[in-house]
C-alpha cells in the first residue's frame, strides 16, 4: 500500500490531475487514506514482533507479480490488441524497463524504511 501512496502522490498526481488522482471519488480511500492508515498502523500501533531482514525480499513479490502483468498487458500485448492502456505512464519514451526496475527498487526501499521505523518503535517500548 505504501508503494501505491508514493506512486500516486509523487508521480501520478504531479503528472496528471492531482486532485482527481488523490482526492477524486474513491481515490481518496484507495490512494491516500488507506495506505496512510496502513503505514501508521504498521509503524506505530502493531508491536507484536520485529520484522527480520530476511522478509524484505519477499515483500517485493506482489510488486514483481504486478509488474509482470502490467508489462505483459501494456508492452507485449498492447492496448490495440486487447491489452491495457499505459495508465501509469511508465512506458513514456519506451523506457518501461527503467520504470520497472525503479518501481521494484522503490518497493524494496520502502519496505526497508517501514521495517526500520516499525522495529525502532518496538525498541522504544521495551
Amino acid at each position: 500500500m505504501t508503494l501505491t501512496f508514493v506512486v500516486v502522490v509523487l508521480f501520478l498526481g504531479p503528472t496528471t490531475d492531482f486532485m482527481t488522482m488523490v482526492f477524486g471519488g474513491t481515490s481518496i480511500y484507495m490512494h491516500f487514506a488507506g495506505p496512510l492508515l496502513a503505514i501508521v498502523s504498521f509503524c506505530f500501533i502493531e508491536k507484536i514482533y520485529r520484522i527480520e531482514k530476511k522478509f524484505l525480499i519477499p515483500s517485493v513479490i506482489p510488486t514483481v507479480m504486478y509488474a509482470v502483468i502490467y508489462v505483459t498487458m501494456v508492452i507485449f500485448i498492447g492496448e490495440n490488441n486487447g491489452g491495457w492502456y499505459d495508465f501509469y505512464g511508465f512506458n513514456i519514451g519506451g523506457f518501461w524497463y527503467i520504470s520497472c526496475v525503479a518501481v521494484i527498487l522503490a518497493s524494496l526501499g520502502l519496505a526497508a524504511l517501514l521495517r526500520l521505523i516499525h522495529n525502532k518503535m518496538i525498541k522504544n517500548i521495551e
